[in-house]
């Protein structure tokens, strides 16, 4: 079966804490899909979520054996 790759686009903004953000990286990590990537984009929050994304991201990546792309992107806010 040719499965084509697919991208998964999570927006946050100060989520951290509600615990949502953590539990969805959790449950895409276990996908039984040959070929996607997860982006997080970051919608510049103030709370200090961003940095936990990115440990939790590098801890998530150092647990697989396999390869898997996820990118975090911050966005700023304009004032």
């Amino acid at each position: 079966m040719n499965c084509p790759p697919v991208t998964i686009i999570i927006p946050s903004h100060n989520g951290w804490e509600r615990g949502t953000l953590k539990l969805c990286l959790e449950s895409l990590r276990m996908l039984d899909y040959p070929d996607y990537e997860i982006i997080i984009v970051d919608n510049g929050s103030y709370d200090g979520s961003f940095e936990k994304i990115e440990n939790l991201v590098r801890t998530i990546k150092a647990s697989l054996k396999k390869s898997l792309q996820i990118k975090v992107i911050r966005l700023s806010l304009i004032h």
